[in-house]
């Protein structure tokens, strides 16, 4: 039996026009075919009654983005994550205005640092400034 994945890029080969797949299938791979390539399509990969709500909002500001005289060639070529305003996981907003909700930055910050120091003093290691 082949693995789906590997279907998927079958399916994406067999469409190509020319060597170059179109951006349209790009975006499919990165939403409905990756969703299929992990048995996943039932549940994610595109918006649909029963489906999950898996949602996200790009900002369209920048020379990267924006004006874009193809939006899916601008998101499947040039955006990055940057450019993520808004995501929706399962109904519930995880991101919003560009920063993770519900996320202490200020504490996971001090506890990275705290790691940083115990591993250098176990290894033995100079302490790297900053």
């Amino acid at each position: 039996m082949a693995s789906p994945f590997r279907e998927s890029i079958q399916n994406l080969l067999d469409k190509v026009d020319g060597g170059v797949a179109c951006v349209i299938m790009g975006f499919d791979g990165i939403t409905l075919d990756a969703a299929r390539a992990c048995w996943l399509e039932d549940r994610v990969g595109s918006l649909g009654i029963g489906k999950r709500a898996d949602i996200v909002l790009l900002r369209e500001l920048g020379v990267d983005l924006g004006p874009a005289v193809d939006l899916h060639a601008a998101i499947v070529g040039s955006a990055r994550g940057s450019n993520v305003d808004t995501v929706i996981v399962d109904g519930e907003i995880v991101k919003r205005d560009g920063m993770l909700v519900g996320i202490d930055r200020e504490r996971i910050g001090t506890a990275l640092a705290a790691a940083r120091k115990r591993l250098l003093a176990k290894a033995a290691a100079p302490p790297v400034a900053g």
